[in-house]
């Protein structure tokens, strides 16, 4: 029998009232409508629901039949706004708080006329949850429950952008002298509660629209708001100082401390927080070697390092030319099996002078010479060209990852170079995995989803590395299309180390499942560490366990004797 809520319900689904007994699909329609995960709710026009399905009562309690003919829009979502996407946040018949997102849809007559609404909703509390640990692992020091470095750089850049007159910014980059003495001497406790005494001091004495950071180990950053004249910094790096030297009684010791002070100004000393910040600390370590206590200012004479960055970006364009860069692999290992299935690619320079120039030296001055697109372009064709000389070897199941830098990953000719590479050495798109970097993908998030979605419709992989050390939002991780999450080796460095931490990484696991991506631990150099993930089921590990990063032909050694890394 078709009655009206069948009607609302089918004309809602885009079925005709006409087809549904005659070709069966009402059935087919109450399958739908009652094995689906989500809550769907029909209302007629005046917002009374006509029919609701099993699953509004599993995840709210409420029976259809409390339902049923009730307003239930305004019970249970006060913000209702039709065609739009929302939130409701409300205790459910068992007491427990639960949030639903809602969209809601009106459904018309051929005249135009209001026939009914259609509302769907998902429980998002446990991903809201997570989301909410997440933001705070990412911005928050777990240790002074202060903003963390990542927190003070958005936050300083945004202020910088939302300048609009010549006032200048003054930030303090501040080391705290003598915590190892203080560790040596009472213990590693002492220096956490000094840590935790100087961030109390700050938050207490530096208010907005100023900015406070714990930007990890003995170090924090304050970022004052419209300084014009040198005589107020002054004053307010003294009193910084005269704040950070107030003794600290500790097994009735009083603990006199000092802290050393680096300053940078904007627009004078940088025009970015990165900058600042690396400014900053460089007049920091001068203070540091000087005398302890005291501060210094970021000047031209500190500049050395820039001129090592212009000699390194002259040596970078001549290694190009010359192909000085030898690529290495490094093994990524089944867990679950022991055996190699995949190797990262990494960058190694042997200067003719210099002898071997570390990756964390030049690749900076790489990316921001814009140097790197050469570079990455060549490393992805020697990756290439190794993948099929190992295929045609009989080692066809291997994966080569590959990272691909910010920069790459906007330029236009990205996904035809790719795939003249892959085409030019034969070899099948599945054979290659992607490795970015949440930042590299959300400088441009619409651009680099779009590319991302392409190379996945191709079958090639995609990664998203360094995952803990960046913004680590579950927005980015539901925008980008992502297969793989790589843990970043910080996470893993901290296993048995803290064990809120330890706590993180499991969920971070458990999350990484739910959104069907495989999850790769970085930096793996302990049995302890591997123990742990194992028992987590971590999918994939890669680290100095297993292996450091080898030539071709001594990991080709290593597939040919298919050695099993876990027993």
């Amino acid at each position: 029998m078709i009655t009206k809520k069948n009607i609302i319900r089918n004309e809602a689904l885009g079925i005709q009232e006409k087809t549904i007994e005659e070709d069966g699909i009402k059935e087919f329609l109450d399958i739908i409508f009652e094995t689906t995960h989500d809550i769907i709710v029909l209302s007629d026009p005046r917002g009374r629901v006509v029919e609701c399905n099993k699953q509004l009562e599993e995840i709210t309690g409420y029976k259809d039949e409390e339902i049923i003919g009730t307003k239930w829009i305004n019970y249970f979502d006060e913000d209702f706004n039709v065609e739009e996407t929302s939130i409701s946040r409300i205790v459910n018949k068992f007491g427990q708080e639960i949030e639903i997102q809602w969209k809601h849809k009106l459904l018309y007559y051929k005249n135009g006329g209001v026939k009914g609404i259609l509302s769907v909703g998902q429980d998002v509390t446990y991903l809201n949850t997570i989301e909410k640990k997440l933001h705070y692992m990412t911005y928050y020091s777990p240790l002074t429950d202060m903003p963390n470095r990542t927190y003070f750089e958005v936050q300083t850049n945004r202020i910088i952008q939302e300048k609009k007159s010549k006032e200048k910014l003054i930030l303090l980059y501040i080391d705290i002298d003598n915590i190892k003495y203080l560790n040596d001497t009472f213990g590693h406790f002492s220096g956490n509660k000094l840590l935790q005494y100087v961030s109390n001091v700050l938050k207490g004495q530096i208010k907005k629209p100023n900015l406070i950071a714990h930007l990890g180990g003995d170090e924090f950053a304050i970022l004052f708001n419209d300084i014009n004249k040198l005589n107020n910094i002054l004053k307010i790096i003294e009193d910084t100082q005269k704040l950070l030297k107030q003794p600290l009684l500790f097994n009735e010791n009083e603990i006199f401390t000092s802290a050393s002070i680096g300053v940078a100004i904007y627009p004078d000393h940088g025009t970015d927080a990165v900058t600042l910040l690396k400014n900053a600390e460089t007049a920091m370590y001068l203070s540091k070697e000087s005398e302890k206590g005291s501060y210094s200012f970021y000047s031209k004479s500190l500049e050395n390092k820039i001129v090592q960055s212009t000699w390194l970006t002259n040596e970078l364009r001549k290694a190009i030319k010359k192909e000085e860069f030898v690529p290495y692999y490094q093994p990524l290992i089944d867990l679950s099996t022991g055996g190699i299935i995949g190797v990262e690619v990494l960058l190694r320079w042997k200067h003719p002078i210099r002898g071997w120039i570390s990756p964390e030296e030049f690749i900076p001055v790489a990316e921001s010479s814009g140097l790197i697109l050469d570079i990455g372009k060549w490393v992805f064709e020697h990756a290439c060209k190794q993948k099929q000389i190992w295929n045609q070897k009989g080692h066809s199941n291997i994966k080569m990852s590959i990272n691909l830098s910010n920069k790459e990953l906007r330029k236009k000719e990205l996904l035809i170079d790719i795939k003249q590479m892959i085409e030019k050495y034969a070899l099948d798109y599945t054979d290659i995995q992607v490795e970015i970097t949440e930042t590299a993908a959300i400088i441009n998030l619409d651009i680099a989803v779009s590319i991302l979605q392409q190379l996945k419709a191709l079958g090639i992989k995609i990664a998203l590395d360094d995952f803990g050390k960046g913004y680590s939002s579950l927005n980015y991780l539901k925008s980008l299309p992502i297969d793989i999450i790589k843990l970043d080796r910080s996470f893993i460095k901290s296993i048995q180390d803290e064990n809120e931490k330890e706590e993180i990484i499991h969920t971070v696991i458990q999350l990484g499942h739910i959104l069907n991506s495989k999850i790769v631990a970085e930096g793996i150099e302990t049995k302890n560490q591997l123990n742990f993930l194992m028992k987590n089921n971590c999918d994939i590990g890669q680290g100095y366990l297993f292996s450091k990063p080898l030539p071709a032909e001594e990991v080709e050694l290593l597939l040919v004797s298919n050695k099993a890394y876990i027993r």
